[in-house]
């Protein structure tokens, strides 16, 4: 049973050659009525009393709007996706037969819904957390999932299980999953470096008293990005460790985020820690600043780097609305 539980940790075309003469355009372009100089954004954040998705609007010279509402809005412009995070209850006997009847299960489950015309579809199942006995044995098995940030279409999480099943239990893992084709991101494909606990000889940690960090990247079984204070982000690796008196077998370490690849480095915060709209009319600060294309603060928002999920730049025009969340 206890290895049953363990598995459930979880394009341009070239340019076309013309050789005849090229007429002149008959009507002028359409004009825009949007400014172009308006800024758009969607911060999202675990709030206290469930996730939350702010809305902020601005120009050259002021913050135009902001607006709250419940639920997690992710992505990017042009592939937005809606995530649920919810607990709740699991059946036990498919786990453990007729004699788990008298369990007690729940579950965290994320799920997501892509915009505008997707569907609601499980995305992310964490271990079941049971408590009872089982054919007269102790069950106390406690299991967690936690959101780390969404850059882009990449969703990091941390899921832990521990406890006893009614042997003992302990998992830590880290994963990063991209939304766009729902499947794992590798590290050594977003990441042009190994991190720095991979190249020491000994980890830094007290619990894990013999080296058992992977080496490289590619040795990794997951990793997660999480938004810093300071170094703007860092990762996030789990491993399994010799020392399973002191720590169950879990360990875990954090480092700045080595070199990452071009698309990666482009959805993160530069040295002033901004985070800059790809359509180049402002910026978001983890420091909470709001800044104009010309860099000039302009306003603030309210959530701070340890609640941050992750940022969305809309065009000024985009059809989204908070509404949307509602569905």
């Amino acid at each position: 049973m206890t290895a049953a539980l363990a598995a459930l940790g979880l394009g341009c075309l070239p340019p076309a050659n013309i050789k005849g003469p090229i007429e002149p355009a008959l009507t002028p372009a359409p004009t825009t009525k949007i400014d172009p100089g308006q800024c758009r954004a969607l911060v999202t954040e675990r709030g206290a009393r469930g996730p939350l998705t702010h809305e902020l609007r601005w120009d050259g010279a002021r913050l135009i709007s902001s607006a709250t509402h419940r639920g997690l809005m992710v992505g990017s412009a042009d592939q937005l996706f809606a995530l649920r995070v919810e607990r709740v209850s699991f059946d036990p006997v498919g786990l453990y037969g007729e004699a788990g009847a008298a369990l007690t299960c729940e579950q965290d489950v994320i799920s997501t819904r892509r915009f505008p015309d997707g569907v609601d579809r499980p995305l992310i199942e964490a271990t079941p957390a049971c408590t009872g006995e089982f054919e007269g044995q102790k069950v106390a098995l406690e299991s967690t999932l936690s959101l780390q940030t969404a850059i882009g279409p990449l969703l990091s999480w941390r899921a832990r299980t521990e406890g006893y099943d009614p042997a003992r239990i302990g998992v830590l893992t880290y994963r990063t999953l991209d939304l766009r084709s729902s499947e794992p991101a590798r590290p050594e494909q977003w990441l042009l470096a190994p991190s720095q606990s991979m190249t020491r000889d000994e980890p830094e940690h007290g619990a894990c008293t013999r080296r058992d960090a992977p080496r490289t990247l590619a040795d990794t079984r997951g990793f997660a990005i999480a938004w810093h204070p300071d170094d703007g982000t860092r990762l996030r690796i789990g491993y399994r460790c010799c020392t399973w008196e002191r720590n169950h077998g879990m360990c875990e370490f954090e480092d700045p985020l080595p070199q990452p690849d071009p698309e990666l480095a482009a959805m993160l915060p530069d040295a002033d820690l901004l985070l800059h709209s790809p359509f180049g009319c402002g910026s978001i600060g983890l420091d909470g600043g709001i800044r104009t294309r010309e860099g000039v603060a302009i306003g603030e928002h309210e959530v701070a780097p340890a609640d941050l999920l992750g940022v969305v730049f809309l065009p000024s025009d985009h059809p989204f609305e908070l509404a949307w969340l509602d569905d």
